[in-house]
């Protein structure tokens, strides 16, 4: 794991003001495990910490994004081709949405 992104996963995980901590996860010891990965030089080492710093992510507890939700909607039953549309593109194809008999 390369510095660069080792600095981005730390900034997920440190309390404070880092405006990426969005569920406030973190405790001391995770803090110290990804510090001394980040200034850690041998590449096994710094696996082998983070591993330990992403068991104690999971013990602490946090969100996890299991799918995308970039909308929710609510539409009835007769209503056809329209709802959430996730990764599809913009614009949508309005001539395809329309009432059912």
């Amino acid at each position: 794991m390369n510095k660069k992104l080792l600095g981005a996963l730390a900034a997920y995980f440190t309390p404070g003001n880092t405006q990426q901590n969005y569920s406030a996860i973190g405790n001391d010891t995770i803090n110290k495990l990804l510090d001394q990965a980040g200034s850690e030089l041998d590449e096994n080492k710094r696996v082998d910490l983070i591993q330990q710093a992403d068991t104690d992510i999971w013990k602490e507890g946090h969100l996890l994004p299991t799918y995308q939700v970039p909308g929710a909607y609510a539409v009835r039953n007769t209503l056809a081709n329209f709802g959430a549309f996730g990764f599809a593109q913009y614009p949508f194809d309005y001539a395809n949405m329309g009432f059912l008999k």
